[in-house]
């Protein structure tokens, strides 16, 4: 039940900043209608809750990301593969240039 009601919240996340990105606010009959959880198919639950405007913003308060340490360590993580790539890639260029000697000096 918990599961099913995460992914419904997610949903209504991603479907409200869809809505804020398209046409910005959207109506305070909007932003109403959409604090609304929909009824849990198939549960025991069929009342809708509310949220206030307060319980809202502490919410998103509380899951406030630090977007700068974030970039950073996304660029850390690709400076990570990256280097790994380039020493495969040096490997790679090592091995075929000791084949390439080996044949030449077959061939004398």
């Amino acid at each position: 039940a918990l599961l099913r009601e995460l992914v419904l919240a997610r949903k209504e996340s991603a479907r409200l900043k869809a809505q804020v990105k398209e046409g910005g606010a959207g109506g305070l009959e909007e932003s109403q209608a959409s604090e609304r959880w929909a009824p849990q198919p198939g549960g025991a639950d069929e009342k809708k809750r509310t949220f206030s405007q307060k319980q809202i913003d502490q919410a998103k308060q509380q899951s406030s990301h630090n977007k700068a340490f974030e970039r950073e360590m996304q660029y850390r993580d690709a400076i990570t593969k990256l280097k790994r790539m380039v020493e495969q890639e040096r490997k790679t260029s090592r091995s075929l240039k000791q084949q390439q000697a080996q044949l030449l000096q077959e061939r004398t």
